[in-house]
């Protein structure tokens, strides 16, 4: 029972030790998940600022394309082309490009390169000033801040040594060699701690089943041996009251020796 005992201990103690490093690992894992997860979050936040300003930058660019091509097709208001009804078009084009760019940068919040850009494409007081070369210039300006806060982050097309990949791959707790540590822990936790427990277990289990076996046997015997010594004690029961009867009614000495002895031979049959 002592040996059992111990082994009992060992397996609990066994159980304890794997479920601590599982514990651990599973603490270790859901660090980097988080850190991982964080810097995505942080990475899709910033391409997604980078796309919104750089949409609205693109809608300006049309719009400061679209009024250089207007300068110089159309010219100055004396020019013969001026009001004529391909003029007319373009102007509504140019308008419409304008009030394209309003409807986005409206939504944004207040900063120095939307009050800049609302600026240079302020309604015009007359049609004279899609002539003028300062609109023009004061657009091209606008559109410069809106470029500014629309570039793509370098670490996208180059990672240099020591860059945003290095940094990455520093963050983590095993470097660049995390996910084969992750890999390599998770065999040893689920094959072999695992397995050795199980087999553990697996052992236990047999012996107790063979000793219950074991148990069941000997009970069976001893209670069929049991049940013929109460046959056996019934019978000679029955003979000695058989025989106490004669005697009772017996007529000679003789004639009890001989039911004595025919009682005798029944009870050792």
């Amino acid at each position: 029972m002592a040996g059992f005992a111990i082994s009992y201990d060992s397996a609990s103690l066994a159980v304890a030790i794997a479920s601590l490093i599982a514990s651990v690992a599973a603490a270790l894992i859901a660090r980097s998940a988080l850190s991982q997860a964080e810097q995505v979050a942080e990475r899709d936040k910033r391409d997604w600022q980078q796309r919104k300003w750089f949409d609205l930058y693109f809608k300006a660019t049309e719009a400061y394309d679209f009024l250089d091509y207007f300068q110089k097709t159309y010219g100055s208001p004396g020019e013969p082309t001026w009001g004529t009804n391909e003029w007319q078009q373009d102007w509504n084009k140019l308008m419409f490009k304008i009030r394209e760019a309003h409807s986005m940068a409206v939504v944004f919040p207040k900063d120095a390169a939307i009050d800049a850009l609302f600026a240079a494409t302020a309604v015009f007081k007359n049609q004279e000033e899609a002539a003028s070369p300062e609109r023009l210039q004061s657009i091209l300006d606008a559109t410069e801040g809106l470029r500014s806060k629309s570039l793509v982050d370098a670490s996208i097309l180059t990672t240099a040594p020591g860059g945003t990949a290095d940094k990455k791959s520093n963050d983590k707790l095993f470097g660049k060699y995390q996910e084969l540590v992750f890999l390599l822990l998770g065999f040893v936790l689920t094959t072999v701690i695992g397995g050795a427990v199980g087999a553990r277990f697996q052992q236990r289990s047999w012996t107790h089943e063979h000793l219950v076996q074991v148990c069941e046997t000997a009970r069976d015997t001893r209670t069929k041996g049991v049940a013929k010594l109460s046959d056996l004690m019934d019978t000679r029961l029955l003979r000695m009251r058989q025989l106490a009867w004669k005697l009772e009614s017996a007529h000679s000495i003789a004639e009890v020796d001989h039911e004595r002895l025919s009682a005798f031979a029944l009870i050792v049959e």
